[in-house]
């Protein structure tokens, strides 16, 4: 789901408080909050609470890293994600399945 308001894509799932809540879930919808602006909105009843993406650690000083772009063949692999670390600026990759 993507917020209108504020532009984030992470949503955490709220519990039912009005009449037209409990009338959603007969179209498999339920309310989501917003994390960054706390905006409820219907979404589908099998989506998963999204958490923003864990910080990643350097392999190498063990600083906070951040992603970088891939270049040549990293963009043929679609699990590999690259990340530079901010203190040493170290390049490294993971193999990354569940793609955060």
């Amino acid at each position: 789901m993507h917020c209108s308001r504020c532009n984030n894509t992470h949503w955490q799932a709220t519990a039912l408080r009005t009449f037209t809540d409990y009338l959603a879930l007969v179209l498999l919808r339920r309310p989501f909050s917003c994390l960054k602006c706390d905006r409820i909105q219907n979404g589908a009843l099998w989506l998963k609470s999204v958490r923003p993406p864990r910080e990643r650690k350097c392999p190498k000083c063990g600083g906070e890293a951040r992603r970088s772009r891939r270049h040549g063949l990293e963009k043929t692999f679609l699990f590999w994600k690259a990340y530079r670390c901010k203190e040493c600026k170290e390049r490294f990759r993971t193999l990354s399945l569940r793609g955060t």
